[in-house]
């Protein structure tokens, strides 16, 4: 049976400046954000996927995956809630609000 995608969102976040330190910090921090919610808010076989890659400079787009066997009713925000609150613990690393593109003016020829 093909897993099933339950939860994939992304956050973007400023101050992991390397892997050493920061982006081992970041995952580890997220990773004990996810056991701590999986007796609560998700199947006992939910696995966690991490993925980085740079978005801007000094910024990581971090995307979070969880998987299970079988479909399953999650909190999305709860868990997406407490996520961020897993990374921003450490003083060094912000939350950055993705920025939305504007449109531009309608232009009408006369």
């Amino acid at each position: 049976m093909a897993d099933v995608v339950l939860f994939e969102d992304s956050l973007l976040v400023a101050g992991a400046m390397c892997y050493d330190y920061c982006g081992q910090t970041l995952e580890s921090n997220i990773r004990c954000a996810f056991d701590k919610l999986k007796p609560h808010y998700l199947p006992e076989d939910a696995f966690l996927s991490l993925y980085a890659e740079p978005a801007a400079p000094g910024v990581q787009r971090i995307a979070i995956i969880i998987e299970a066997q079988a479909e399953y009713k999650l909190d999305k925000h709860a868990i997406r809630q407490n996520l961020e609150k897993a990374v921003i613990q450490e003083e060094d690393f912000k939350l950055v609000q993705p920025q939305t593109k504007l449109k531009a003016p309608a232009h009408t020829l006369n």
